[in-house]
């Protein structure tokens, strides 16, 4: 009764579970990675432009990668699956950001992973000395008590299979970075459900359907 108008900015549905959360996460990265695709065919300027066929160029590097760890010139340290998800994955947050995913993979295209290793360092606030920041840690320590994960690893496994056909560019990478939520030792305090204010002044609450 002291408010006389609240925003609420990024919300989430309070109905989701962790299965569901990382699912929808995953296909709005997925779907951002194919804007970041078509918006580099277009434009020749684009320094992952390749021909106008940028997926395919992106099909190769992460098969590449699957296969065996590239190297990251100017270092000894390499690029392997996790570091390249990553990698990708954090530019797609701001289309700002998308010449630095671009001249990254450029340089993954010739076998330099230099520059995807550089994006996946910036996420993860690994530091030179070896050392990480703690970020990441915040992030399971708050999801993993606000949002029931199950336990079972075939769960898993079996959202992956289906990311892998349905969003396979880049959401299938994502249902087992919360597998460590659903060990998390502290029992999630809520329950998905719908969030009622009853007698509340006007609430809006905004979001974005291109937000990973």
């Amino acid at each position: 009764d002291r408010v006389r108008a609240l925003v609420l900015d990024a919300a989430l549905d309070p109905s989701l579970d962790g299965l569901s959360f990382i699912e929808g996460q995953a296909r709005g990265f997925d779907t951002e990675l194919e804007a970041f695709l078509d918006d580099c065919a277009a434009d020749m300027a684009c320094a992952f432009y390749s021909g106008g066929d940028p997926r395919a160029a992106y099909d190769a590097i992460a098969a590449a990668i699957e296969t065996s760890p590239m190297p990251a010139q100017g270092s000894n340290r390499f690029v392997g699956p996790g570091e390249f998800a990553y990698a990708v994955s954090a530019p797609l947050y701001r289309p700002s950001s998308w010449k630095k995913l671009a001249e990254a993979l450029a340089k993954a295209a010739k076998g330099d992973g230099s520059g995807l290793l550089s994006l996946s360092d910036g996420y993860t606030e690994r530091k030179s000395d070896g050392s990480y920041g703690g970020t990441l840690e915040v992030y399971y320590g708050v999801l993993s008590v606000d949002t029931p994960f199950p336990k079972e690893v075939n769960l898993y496994d079996d959202l992956t299979k289906k990311l892998e056909m349905e969003a396979p560019r880049l959401g299938a990478y994502f249902p087992f970075t919360s597998y460590p939520s659903g060990q998390w030792p502290v029992s999630s305090w809520r329950t998905p459900g719908p969030v009622t204010a009853a007698g509340a002044a006007p609430i809006l609450v905004v979001g974005s359907t291109s937000d990973p």
